[in-house]
């Protein structure tokens, strides 16, 4: 049974079919992506159709006990009407396969 509530984190753009569209969403990371949206492990999501612009970059997370503090991380900021949305990856290759499917869809 699918007990996630999914909400978008922009008010005024929601996928009217959320659920099927998550169900067939693939696991980037942590993340799972569909063609319509990426989706975060609480159920909140951003549509692709939200998303004016993105940027790409390095950044570090703290791990307590491990690399001095940082761990180094790929990360992929979308940006739409309401604000700036964060999405942390391991890899570049993980960056990348985000961004191909968002483009399907800006």
């Amino acid at each position: 049974m699918f007990l996630m509530k999914l909400q978008s984190l922009v008010p005024e753009q929601e996928i009217s079919d959320a659920k099927e569209d998550y169900k067939s969403a693939k696991r980037v990371g942590q993340y799972k992506v569909s063609a319509k949206a990426i989706y975060k492990p609480d159920g909140g999501y951003v549509p692709f159709a939200a998303v004016k612009d993105y940027v790409i970059d390095k950044s570090s997370v703290h791990v307590t006990g491990c690399c001095a503090g940082g761990v180094p991380v790929e990360r992929i900021i979308l940006i739409t009407d309401e604000g700036k949305f964060p999405f942390i990856f391991d890899s570049q290759k993980a960056v990348d396969k985000v961004v191909e499917l968002m483009k399907l869809c800006i």
